[in-house]
């Protein structure tokens, strides 16, 4: 393959190679099938409340939330009232499993606006730790990284299209809260690879399905396999370090496929094929 095609947008190069890295097929360039085109989805029994296929008995509703008490949300006008009603009590906190404190998160609706507002996902996280307890006490959990493997493996597109009122957001929260240093550094290297299978998993998935394409996107998809690779990648991990454009990506999420020189794309590409593929 001539390498001036390889050029080409760097996510999509991305795709590629984290595909040969771990032995799963290239990514499809065909449009979603026939079969998928035709299919009509019921969506109408979609809920606010994110219902997780991982059951726990312990995570936390606030008593004044968007989805069961609207009226009196309504009345919370300032985000940092919002904020100090969506915190865990102290001696709620300290007795949750990893798994509650995991969909406690993800029922949060409040501080997705924290992280999808801000300039970069990372930055959004970042603000949105600052001010809430429920993720303060989740980074510090030794468990957290299996926690949260655990429910993404489990997470089933067609179930969260089919009846979450916000399937992009709830599987973008997932895989930005498991990019996170502190919880891959609670992963071993081969739940490390675990965490791969299942980014390039959901990517297929949505690529080759019309409902998915358009519904979710796979940024964060990328950021999290991308990361994965630099922590348990030692060689990959020294061609993000020599260039960096992808210091940043991999730092804050944000790139411009235009600023990753001809050599670096053909290490990588290189470096995929001599040692995986």
């Amino acid at each position: 393959m001539c390498f001036l095609k390889r050029k080409i947008i760097f996510s999509i190069c991305l795709v590629l190679a984290i595909s040969l890295a771990f032995g799963c097929i290239a990514m499809a360039t065909s449009s979603p099938s026939d079969e998928k085109d035709a299919l009509q989805r019921d969506t109408t029994q979609r809920s606010r409340v994110f219902n997780s296929p991982i059951h726990t008995d312990d995570a936390y509703t606030a008593p004044i939330n968007p989805s069961d008490t609207p009226e009196e949300w309504a009345k919370l006008k300032s985000g940092l009232e919002r904020m100090e009603a969506t915190q865990i009590p102290a001696e709620i906190l300290e007795k949750m499993s990893t798994a509650g404190l995991v969909n406690t998160f993800l029922n949060c609706h409040f501080f997705y606006g924290h992280i999808f507002s801000s300039t970069t996902l990372q930055d959004g996280f970042d603000a949105t730790v600052e001010v809430y307890n429920g993720l303060q006490e989740l980074l510090r959990r030794e468990d957290s990284g299996t926690a949260i493997l655990n429910l993404y493996k489990a997470i089933d597109l067609e179930t969260l299209y089919l009846h979450d009122e916000s399937p992009f957001l709830r599987l973008q929260s997932i895989e930005v809260l498991c990019s996170q240093s502190d919880i891959l550094g609670t992963l071993t290297p081969e739940q490390g690879k675990e965490v791969i299978h299942e980014c390039i998993t959901k990517i297929m998935a949505i690529m080759n399905d019309k409902d998915f394409s358009e519904t979710f996107a796979i940024g964060s998809t990328l950021l999290l396999a991308a990361r994965c690779l630099n922590r348990f990648d030692a060689t990959f991990a020294d061609l993000v370090a020599s260039s960096p454009t992808l210091q940043e990506y991999v730092r804050a999420g944000t790139l411009r496929s235009s600023d990753v020189s001809d050599a670096t794309l053909e290490s990588i590409y290189n470096y995929i094929i001599e040692n995986y593929y």
